[in-house]
């Protein structure tokens, strides 16, 4: 195979990888769609449940306290925003998997066009990441998060004997969003340090 035709196979392959990478993108930032009808779809469901008990589920809780029912109700919440934050994060390890497969595609059509300013999409995502897109992530998760952590936390307290409620609450989320940090430092740890090498 001459070096036309190998410039040429890598090219098609690096289309292909970067199409692959934009239907990923564009199906992680469908999850709003996602979030935005299953909390009160899941809301919905709890209120029917407790109120019309249909099947029998909560005869034996003795669910009498609206404390109790407003907790379950924002512990659902709270397991819904987590589930898909984590699948997001699913998400996002394959797109950085694709971006490190993208770049070493990248090195390679260099070499191959003798061209070395050419095919740097990716040395362009970092400086762009590092620069701006960080700090909207963050932004965007403490605007998400307070609200759904701060609410919850603040009516529960308004109920007598809350406090209990409130501070079980509160540690349920701040283990989920420590584990989140987590999982979202590792993998951005693991991409970065394959694109500088």
């Amino acid at each position: 195979m001459n070096e036309k035709e190998k410039f040429e196979v890598l090219y098609r392959e690096y289309q292909r990888l970067n199409t692959r990478l934009d239907q990923l993108s564009d199906a992680s930032l469908a999850d709003f769609r996602l979030l935005s009808f299953m909390g009160p779809i899941f809301l919905g469901i709890i209120g029917v449940l407790v109120k019309v008990d249909v099947f029998g589920f909560f005869k034996g809780l003795q669910l009498a306290s609206p404390v109790q029912l407003f907790f379950l109700v924002f512990l659902g919440l709270w397991a819904t925003v987590a589930i898909i934050a984590f699948r997001d994060y699913l998400k996002l390890s394959l797109i950085n998997y694709h971006v490190r497969l993208i770049w070493d595609f990248e090195k390679r059509l260099r070499q191959l066009s003798g061209e070395n300013t050419v095919f740097r999409n990716v040395d362009t995502w970092v400086a762009e990441y590092v620069s701006n897109h960080r700090s909207i992530y963050i932004s965007f998760v403490f605007i998400t998060v307070i609200p759904i952590l701060i609410i919850p936390i603040w009516i529960l307290l308004l109920f007598t004997g809350g406090w209990l409620y409130a501070f079980l609450f509160f540690l349920i989320a701040l283990l989920t969003i420590m584990m989140h940090l987590w999982v979202g430092a590792k993998n951005l740890k693991t991409t970065l340090a394959v694109l500088k090498n």
